[in-house]
């Protein structure tokens, strides 16, 4: 079991994160990609509101006046309830993490 060095535990206690390499195998981020997938278009098929754009100016500021209208974002929250592919090891993350 690898733990984190004093760099690591220095950088996450000023910036508040940290990235870390090597966790998951591809093949676990592809599974992890395709629920997702499955989820978002499941979700649109129930017609399930997942707008999630920021609302405000800050459109016009951004972007040409023709893109302002069609700039819009969906999301997922809660993904481990819909998705058991989501509840992470959560003891093996937590083991990551000793300070």
């Amino acid at each position: 079991m690898k733990f984190l060095n004093e760099d690591q535990v220095r950088f996450y206690a000023k910036n508040g994160y940290l990235k870390l390499s090597g966790i998951y195998t591809d093949e676990f981020i592809e599974k992890l990609s395709n629920e997702y997938d499955e989820l978002f278009q499941r979700k649109i098929a129930q017609n399930t509101n997942m707008e999630a754009t920021w609302e405000g100016d800050w459109k016009k500021y951004l972007l040409n006046a023709d893109k302002v209208k069609k700039v819009h974002v969906q999301s997922i929250h809660d993904l481990q309830v819909l998705s058991s592919t989501w509840v992470l090891d959560i003891k093996a993350c937590s083991s990551l993490c000793h300070f």
